[in-house]
Formats: C-alpha cells, structure tokens, sequence
C-alpha cells in the first residue's frame, strides 16, 4: 500500500477517531501522508454567506483534535476545505491526489443513507468507514 490517506469527516469525534485508525492501520507505512477532508454542502455555504457576512465556520473547529493529534505522532498532514457536493468532492480527491487509502467518518441521514454505497463503487482504494456510535454526543457539522 502507498503512503496517501485521505480522511473525510463530517463530525468532530469521527475526525479524531478516523485519525486513529488511519494511524494503526498503517502503522508500518513510512512517510504517511494524510489529507484531512471537509466538504460543505453547497446549499448550506449559500445560506452561511447570507446570513454571515464574516465566515466563522464550523469546519475550522473541526479538525483540531485530530490535527493534534497527528502533529503529536509528527505525521504530515494538509486540510482541504471545499465546497459542493460531498460525495463528488470526496471522488475527485481521491483521484487528484491518487490516494491509497480513503477513511471516512460520516454520520448517516436520517433516511440512514450515507456515503457508503455512493463512494465505494467509484474510488480505486480501500475504503475504510467510522460510524458515530449510538448514544455518542458529538459536535455535528451538518
């Protein structure tokens, strides 16, 4: 397996929790490089401009934990922030940057539908999904 991981997250905890396992999962891979993924659904970023003409957005907050994290185990790391629709988002990446491996933490709809069956399909990589624990309180984005 090759060195690029990217992990989308949708949720803090999940964030955190994605970092970890990318970390034990590819513990003997040397020079790991992770791109930390979060995607803001078009329709929501129209009505965060709309209402906030100075952007203090939740995306930023999001990565805290695992950044730390991954700085505290002295891995290389890069945000990337986009607008549009996730799932597209999250294939385009995959393929732009060639990653070998895709972890996503992803908090299903509420018709339980989530990006599992719509990502797998379309990416050449392992995929690997962190799923909110029932009863887990976390700090929804979406």
């Amino acid at each position: 397996m090759g060195n690029k991981v990217l992990i989308y997250a949708n949720y803090m905890d999940g964030a955190k929790e994605a970092v970890e396992k990318a970390i034990r999962i590819t513990s003997d891979i040397s020079n790991l490089k992770v791109f930390l993924m979060y995607v803001f659904p078009l329709s929501s970023k129209l009505e965060v401009v709309k209402t906030q003409p100075k952007l203090s957005l939740p995306e930023v907050k999001l990565f805290q934990q695992a950044e730390a994290y991954l700085t505290q185990h002295d891995i290389w790391f890069k945000k990337i922030i986009q607008v549009g629709n996730p799932i597209q988002e999250i294939i385009m990446a995959v393929k732009f940057e060639q990653m070998d491996m895709l972890i996503v933490a992803d908090k299903e709809n509420k018709e339980g539908i989530g990006l599992t069956s719509s990502i797998c399909d379309k990416v050449n990589c392992p995929v690997v999904f962190v799923r909110e624990k029932e009863g887990d309180v976390s700090h929804p984005l979406s």
